[in-house]
């Protein structure tokens, strides 16, 4: 019997076990809430049936077990954060069709140079600044190719070994820096946005793009740095820099063109639409608040980055294309609404109607009463705890389905702790983008094993070592002031 198997078997006997001799607070609420969750658990982590298909389940049982309302919990499927979600993957997608992200990635790679060290860093860095921005899969898929292009004229300068150190190196950085680059932003990667719904949900106000950047960002840049430091220490001492390389980037951004009509314009709209978002809510620098545009224009309770997303993504539907107007098409056009990840956005509301119900079930404050023996642990410890545990979770199962399981529990515990949501639930949240060892983890690391110039093994050697400093510099910049700072 395979695991998916023994998935659907488990997934389908526990809750009934649990709903016939389980008995979990003082309500039949809260026991028939724990048997979805241990239902939707097992079919996540297994993937008996779709990840999008076990999100659907709340809105089929909650009614039947009086968790809560059909029209209540139909309602956590198109929220705000769901709606950022798409605006953000029109615009991305909108790049790709016009090869936007392809020729910033280029342009900024030819400043770095083709020495081994520098091609590196430069790779890391575009691969970041795009993950960003577009999802790290797309980001990865990006830059395979153009890494592939550029390692194939090294091969004619290096040894056998250098060149397949080179190789493993570079690759893996791709695939490590995508992840990363996703942390530092909301749109960057799923658990950031599932963070950032559940937090509105416990907390009663909601988390603006700079707000979140002011953590997530010294993080991934602390990252990018070991990350590179490891790298260049394993796979390219010793190695050369070949001679008549120069001209490698440069030939491949002549393939391109001219920069095309289109791309300016899908350009500007993801520049306002970034500089919209972290200007949106004001934040406060040394005690002192810089007001954001809503604020100033009174629309402070009226719009946020999920009507932003979506008003942007909506001005490409106007504008004539050029390159293609045979078609009579316009820079987006009704091809994108398939091309969308709707899968996806259906998971997502799956984890928030999950979260949904853990509140209005009342099982988070019975959690909560069951946790307290957390009362009197450091919080450096209980940091350090929880971030371990998720980038090991992680590992093997679904980021964004672990998030949205492990973000209500969370929220139980800070009540315990006496603590605000956000020192657990945001260090937890960056763990989950932090599986480097295994080509399932990730996308962007299925994506570089499937290149075939990585092997398993290597991927896990290294990925050990950079999950250990992930967890290091999680714990230590997310058990103080940064949080306090941003979240205070």
């Amino acid at each position: 019997m395979g695991l998916k198997q023994v998935g659907l078997v488990l997934g389908c006997l526990l809750p009934v076990l649990l709903l016939l001799f389980g008995r979990m607070g003082d309500s039949e609420t809260i026991t028939a809430m724990a048997a979805v969750a241990v239902m939707m658990s097992v079919f996540w982590i297994t993937e008996a049936i779709p990840l999008a298909a076990t999100a659907l389940i709340p809105l089929a049982v909650y009614p039947l077990f009086g968790i809560s309302t059909s029209k209540a919990v139909a309602g956590q499927y198109m929220n705000s954060t769901v709606f950022l979600l798409i605006g953000g993957f029109m615009i991305a997608l909108a790049m790709q069709r016009w090869n936007l992200h392809k020729r910033i990635a280029l342009t900024v790679l030819s400043f770095f140079g083709v020495r081994p060290q520098m091609l590196l860093l430069g790779f890391m860095a575009v691969t970041a600044g795009l993950s960003m921005w577009i999802s790290n899969t797309a980001t990865t898929l990006v830059m395979l190719p153009i890494a592939l292009a550029i390692l194939s004229r090294y091969e004619d300068f290096l040894s056998p070994q250098q060149n397949y150190r080179l190789t493993v190196g570079l690759l893996l950085s791709i695939a490590y820096s995508a992840s990363i680059g996703g942390m530092m932003t909301l749109v960057g990667t799923a658990p950031n946005l599932v963070f950032s719904r559940v937090y509105e949900m416990v907390a009663g106000v909601s988390v603006g793009f700079s707000q979140w950047m002011m953590v997530a960002v010294p993080v991934g840049v602390a990252m990018l740095v070991l990350v590179a430091i490891t790298m260049m220490a394993i796979f390219l001492r010793g190695c050369p820099t070949p001679r008549g390389l120069e001209n490698i980037i440069e030939e491949e951004r002549k393939r391109l063109g001219p920069m095309r009509y289109e791309e300016k314009v899908v350009l500007i709209v993801f520049l306002m639409t970034a500089f919209l978002w972290i200007t949106r809510k004001g934040i406060s620098i040394q005690g002192h608040l810089l007001q954001g545009w809503s604020d100033k224009l009174g629309l402070g309770g009226w719009v946020d980055d999920g009507s932003v997303a979506i008003a942007m993504a909506l001005i490409l539907f106007f504008i004539p294309a050029r390159s293609e107007a045979e078609e009579k098409t316009t820079v987006l056009d009704e091809k994108v609404f398939s091309q969308l990840p709707w899968s996806v956005v259906v998971l997502f509301g799956g984890g928030f109607a999950l979260a949904f119900g853990f509140s209005e079930s009342g099982l988070s404050a019975h959690l909560a009463s069951q946790l307290q023996g957390l009362k009197g642990v450091a919080l450096p410890v209980v940091v350090l705890a929880v971030t371990s545990a998720m980038t090991m979770l992680t590992e093997l199962t679904s980021n964004t389905a672990t998030t949205q399981l492990v973000l209500p529990i969370l929220q139980s515990a800070s009540i315990v702790l006496d603590i605000k949501p956000a020192f657990l639930m945001v260090p937890a949240t960056l763990a989950a983008s932090c599986a480097f060892m295994f080509p399932v983890a990730t996308p962007p690391n299925a994506i570089i094993f499937g290149s075939g110039r990585v092997k398993v093994m290597e991927m896990v050697r290294v990925g050990v070592i950079v999950n250990i400093m992930a967890i290091g510099v999680i714990a230590l910049l997310c058990s103080g002031s940064l949080i306090e700072s941003s979240y205070g």
